[in-house]
């Protein structure tokens, strides 16, 4: 991503996982190494960034006024790393 945007993250990302704040998630976002969008209607986006010193695996998608809403993170799957390009 590159660019400063305003995130939001959706509250049932830290109830699913408490190990990821939003703090932390931002920090995935802004740390993006791949991103690519998923055939879907809405289109969302799956990223992987770096936070804590892990790979941070996240799912977004884009709202009508440019900002983000970020509603699933985790830590990077193998599934997601070879997803994006980043494993083979």
């Amino acid at each position: 991503m590159g660019i400063e945007v305003d995130i939001y993250v959706n509250p049932r990302v830290q109830e699913h996982h408490p190990d990821m704040s939003p703090a932390t998630v931002q920090e995935a976002w802004n740390t993006t190494l791949r991103c690519i969008p998923r055939d879907t209607d809405p289109v969302k986006w799956v990223g992987v960034g770096i936070a804590d010193g892990k790979l941070i695996e996240y799912i977004a998608i884009e709202n009508n006024d440019e900002t983000w809403h970020i509603f699933q993170d985790m830590k990077a799957s193998k599934k997601t790393l070879r997803e994006v390009g980043l494993e083979k």
